[in-house]
């Protein structure tokens, strides 16, 4: 008896596995940068879950990187390999003649680049400077900022709906390349001082100067092929008991499937086709 009860409950637990679900935690996965000064206080940076991904709102202009709007991944990247997917949702109106960019850089520490002061935050800094005539990716690494080296391309041109495909490519035994929407940018970084071990914090940002507080929106959609962000699904319910009094018009139950009987191990058996009868599906939800 005390076997057929442990069989019993086996199902039932098997039964409440079907209402988890496991999901990215989000916007719990990054940190908010403290915001750029927008008229001498630091402006907010908004951080929150969508349908779609992480999304992040703010704006202000670069100053000196101590005060910076955008996120950090909170967990440090393998560089091999690593692959982003980033959804530009708001960008201001711009002109040729605005100091403004995009960036999505790769660091020894969750903080954003201080132009002047590599050493403090080796890696791969970038701006991307979609407003320029001819839009331009500029690069920063171990041998300062790469003007003259930068990667043009029209898709730099960055307009509400596009999405950024950037990955990172190893090219040697400390050598990185980044590719954006399958280009590969100029660059290759030597990073064996910077990042000895390999990985880094993404760090994420944009400026515009004169800017809104909500100037930008962008939405991490994805990092390595995973959503940033996944709802997680309805606990399932009951589906009430089917009628079997046997009155006319009732639709009698189907007999849950009876094993035959042969002892402990029959009543075994049998707790277990009467869970897969009760429709017990298990889903691990990525």
């Amino acid at each position: 008896m005390k076997k057929l009860i442990s069989a019993i409950s086996a199902a039932a637990v098997l039964a409440s596995c079907a209402a988890i679900s496991v999901s990215a935690k989000g916007a719990e996965d990054f940190t908010a940068g403290n915001g750029y000064l927008i008229d001498d206080i630091n402006a907010t940076v908004l951080v929150e879950n969508t349908s779609d991904g992480v999304q992040i709102t703010h704006g202000g202009y670069y100053i000196d990187g101590v005060n910076w709007g955008g996120v950090a991944y909170n967990t440090p990247l393998s560089l091999d390999g690593l692959d982003v997917s980033i959804r530009i949702d708001e960008i201001p109106n711009y002109t040729t003649d605005d100091d403004c960019w995009f960036s999505v850089c790769f660091l020894s520490q969750p903080q954003l680049f201080q132009v002047g002061n590599y050493s403090a935050n080796p890696g791969i800094s970038n701006l991307l400077r979609f407003n320029y005539e001819s839009p331009t990716f500029q690069e920063w690494g171990p041998d300062d900022w790469s003007y003259a080296n930068g990667t043009e391309a029209d898709f730099f041109a960055l307009k509400k709906g596009d999405i950024l495909n950037l990955s990172v490519t190893k090219t040697g035994d400390a050598t990185y390349q980044l590719v954006i929407n399958g280009e590969e940018m100029n660059n290759e970084y030597d990073l064996s001082d910077a990042l000895p071990n390999g990985e880094a914090y993404m760090v994420i940002s944009a400026s515009f100067q004169n800017s809104n507080p909500d100037a930008f929106k962008y939405t991490v959609l994805s990092i390595n092929g995973e959503p940033t962000y996944e709802a997680e699904a309805p606990a399932a319910t009951e589906a009430p008991a089917d009628d079997v009094s046997g009155e006319a018009g009732d639709i009698a139950a189907e007999p849950a499937p009876v094993a035959p009987t042969t002892g402990d191990a029959g009543i075994v058996a049998a707790a277990a086709l009467m869970a897969v009868a009760a429709g017990v599906v298990l889903r691990k939800k990525h």
